[in-house]
């Protein structure tokens, strides 16, 4: 296999990475807005799973260090 060739498949391989505090924003917006809309109960649930999505992306950042995304 060329250089050429294993460069393209471990680029391929390479996770992206996931930008948690970004993801539980977003998710707390939606949440504003379903509870506009009437939606308290699920905007509730919402709210704690985006409060355990960032809960979980310090605890991973705390123990790798300066680290801002999930993989």
């Amino acid at each position: 296999m060329s250089d050429w060739t294993f460069d393209q498949t471990a680029e391929r391989n390479r996770k992206t990475p996931f930008d948690a505090a970004a993801f539980a924003n977003h998710i707390q917006e939606q949440a504003n807005h379903m509870d506009k809309c009437g939606w308290s109960s699920e905007a509730r649930d919402l709210r704690k799973w985006a409060s355990e999505l960032r809960d979980k992306s310090t605890s991973v950042n705390n123990h790798f260090g300066d680290r801002t995304s999930l993989y």
